[in-house]
């Protein structure tokens, strides 16, 4: 039998990976009646067939944070794959946390994507939800940053339902790297703590805190 790929066995999450293969396995023909839905209380079709399990993939996932005690910077996924292949290297990479939750796919016209970029220059990433920053870096810094990757989609500020939350942006010049937090108590902390370190940058997008059902913002 095939791997039904879940976000995290280890941390009980029953929940269907991206590149899960139950996902719009069901039976096609199968019709949910009017308001039925699946273990979560969501919709339990959202694809062309209903998935194999009790949840029906929403989109939204974890985003995994990382931090290097020899690098000194955090590291943000969204991939099960990469998260594996992070957590295979102990001595550079700490899987601290989750970060916030953010989706796959676009589930809605309000959700946007995230641009990740590399440097080798800095030894870090960069993440931005703004296409004019993405474009702006992309022609102004292309020794030292290089455009990767859609890491994941969220909310551009001024378009975030209810339940949303501010995910905070942090620069340090020092090593050269950003850092992310939707805490607001780690946000407030590290501007009266390391003012000279970090340098706060504003609101980067929105996301969740917790598990969340993307149509209504109501908590799963």
């Amino acid at each position: 039998s095939r791997d039904p790929l879940f976000v995290s066995l280890a941390d009980g999450d029953y929940h269907l990976a991206p590149e899960s293969p139950c996902i719009n396995a069901g039976d096609p023909t199968y019709t949910p009646k009017s308001g039925q839905t699946d273990a979560d209380g969501a919709p339990r079709l959202t694809g062309s067939a209903i998935d194999l399990g009790a949840s029906e993939f929403q989109g939204l996932g974890p985003v995994y944070r990382f931090w290097s005690k020899t690098k000194t910077r955090h590291f943000y996924t969204m991939s099960t794959t990469e998260r594996d292949a992070y957590l295979n290297q102990p001595d550079d990479w700490k899987l601290e946390m989750i970060g916030f939750y953010a989706f796959y796919v676009p589930v809605t016209d309000n959700l946007k994507p995230v641009y990740r970029f590399a440097s080798k220059q800095f030894d870090s990433h960069f993440y931005t939800i703004s296409q004019e920053e993405r474009d702006r870096v992309l022609k102004n810094w292309p020794d030292a940053w290089t455009y990767e990757l859609i890491a994941f989609y969220a909310y551009p500020e001024g378009q975030q339902p209810k339940g949303a939350l501010p995910v905070y942006r942090f620069w340090s010049g020092y090593v050269g790297a950003h850092f992310y937090t939707i805490d607001e108590d780690e946000k407030n902390r590290v501007i009266k703590e390391f003012p000279s370190f970090w340098e706060y940058e504003g609101v980067a997008w929105y996301a969740y805190d917790k598990p969340q059902l993307p149509e209504t913002g109501q908590q799963k």
